[in-house]
């Protein structure tokens, strides 16, 4: 859905409380690793406007993980999944953690420059890393 649209563009983020979930991406590994039964895209649809997204990197690959378990997917699919999902509900906003996991296996590259590298010029991803705390709706 686009629920967003009927919050007012001056609304303070910090006067907002969005539906979020943990280890968004966690979709296997059982009751070791699970957190999630729903895809990114099914909690887009479902509402879910905040996400935990922990990530390591593999090489040249920015994998989402949770602990040791692979999640079968990528940070690009994810970035992917988010960008056409706000193409289509332009009123929405969505706020997302993005987490190294602390591991790097066997990657020499800076995490921070990693994910801006995924990201790229994408002007939707532009305050990465800023703190939002007094923005209103409108400037996200």
């Amino acid at each position: 859905g686009a629920w967003m649209q009927q919050v007012p563009d001056a609304t303070l983020i910090t006067d907002l409380f969005l539906p979020g979930t943990h280890d968004s991406a966690a979709m296997h590994g059982g009751d070791f690793a699970q957190c999630q039964a729903w895809s990114i895209e099914d909690q887009l649809k479902c509402g879910i406007r905040c996400f935990d997204i922990r990530l390591r990197q593999v090489g040249d690959a920015l994998c989402a993980h949770h602990g040791v378990v692979y999640q079968q997917r990528n940070f690009g699919s994810i970035v992917n999944a988010m960008e056409s999902f706000l193409e289509s509900r332009p009123s929405e906003v969505l706020l997302v953690r993005i987490s190294g996991d602390g591991c790097n296996h066997d990657s020499k590259r800076d995490f921070k420059e990693h994910v801006l590298s995924v990201v790229g010029e994408r002007s939707r991803w532009a305050k990465l890393g800023a703190d939002l705390g007094e923005s209103p709706l409108a400037e996200l």
